[in-house]
Order: C-alpha cells, then sequence, then structure tokens
C-alpha cells in the first residue's frame, strides 16, 4: 500500500490518519525515521515515549547539558 502526502514549504508534513491509526499514534509521540539501504525510510512509533525518556537517553550517552551556576561576585548594594 501507498500513501502519498505533501510536505510544506518549511518541511512538515501530515501523517495520514490510516498511519496514525496503524501505529496507534496520539499527540506528543515521538516518531523514529527509519533510514534503511538504499534510501529508504521507514516510520515506526518510538519506544521512548517522551521528552523527558530522550533527554535521559542522551545524558546517559553525552553527559548532562547542565552548566554550573556562574559565581557573580558580591551582590551590588546601595
Amino acid at each position: 500500500m501507498t500513501i502519498t502526502t505533501t510536505m510544506t514549504s518549511t518541511n512538515q508534513i501530515t501523517i495520514p490518519k490510516v498511519v496514525t491509526d496503524l501505529l496507534n499514534l496520539q499527540p506528543n509521540d515521538l516518531i523514529d525515521f527509519i533510514i534503511h539501504e538504499d534510501n529508504i525510510v521507514s516510520i515506526q512509533k518510538s519506544a521512548k515515549n517522551n521528552l523527558l525518556d530522550t533527554i535521559a537517553q542522551q545524558q546517559a550517552q553525552y553527559g548532562s547539558i547542565d552548566t554550573p551556576e556562574l559565581d557573580w561576585g558580591e551582590d551590588c548594594v546601595e
């Protein structure tokens, strides 16, 4: 089965309802794009269900993105 959709000038697409139903996609679900050989791309619902899971995975791989609090010295008091 082939389903066609249009990409906007801002590189956005609407996922057709038949696909969202098939993948049981809900608002805010993450979607994985899998690039296969010969430039074939498939999509699947991500095993990571939310942004916090993604952040935790990236922190485990790359370390924390938090920066230490800067010491600006003593407060100016008049």
